[in-house]
């Protein structure tokens, strides 16, 4: 009697092991890839975004037509920046004063500019950038749209946020 060889069965089921690989590996690799780079992005408009204000002679009011404040500076630069890119859209934009003592005991934040004159011997002012968005999903039409995961069905809200040191404080009051 002659016996069969097992080289067969290892051939047949090479197909649902690669298909099980596809799935369960390789699927959601990509798929959280492509919010990582999304979500990157993001930051990196945050970031250019809250260096360009930071550089601004005042924080809310314009000084001229081509000077701008650090509120409209953060606020273009972040919609220009997240719109070289699909499938980021901005919910919000906030811009903001963060007051930090030297001696580390009080931070604040604010979104209008200071009431008093800065005093930069005790305090260090920030201008911070906070991004609000959704990333769309990977899959926008199929049958597993109904389940609502976000990133992978259904759009993800993220945030990101970047401050950096107002370099013209007496700004901060304008």
């Amino acid at each position: 009697m002659r016996t069969r060889s097992k080289n067969g069965q290892s051939l047949a089921e090479i197909g649902p092991t690669l298909w099980f690989a596809l799935i369960i590996i390789f699927f959601p690799m990509i798929t959280y890839s492509t919010i990582g780079v999304r979500y990157i992005l993001l930051m990196n408009a945050a970031k250019l975004a809250a260096g360009q204000a930071a550089q601004c002679r005042s924080f809310q009011t314009d000084i001229s037509a081509s000077e701008k404040s650090a509120v409209n500076t953060a606020n273009s630069l972040a919609t220009k920046a997240v719109g070289y890119f699909k499938g980021i859209h901005l919910q919000q934009i906030t811009t903001s004063i963060v007051t930090c003592s030297y001696s580390g005991s009080t931070v604040t934040k604010r979104t209008t500019p200071l009431t008093s004159p800065p005093d930069v011997s005790f305090t260090c002012y920030d201008v911070e950038v906070l991004l609000q968005a959704q990333i769309d999903p990977i899959i926008t039409n199929s049958s597993l749209c109904s389940l609502g995961i976000p990133g992978l069905t259904k759009p993800m809200t993220v945030i990101a946020k970047s401050d950096v040191v107002f370099e013209n404080p007496q700004g901060l009051t304008q």
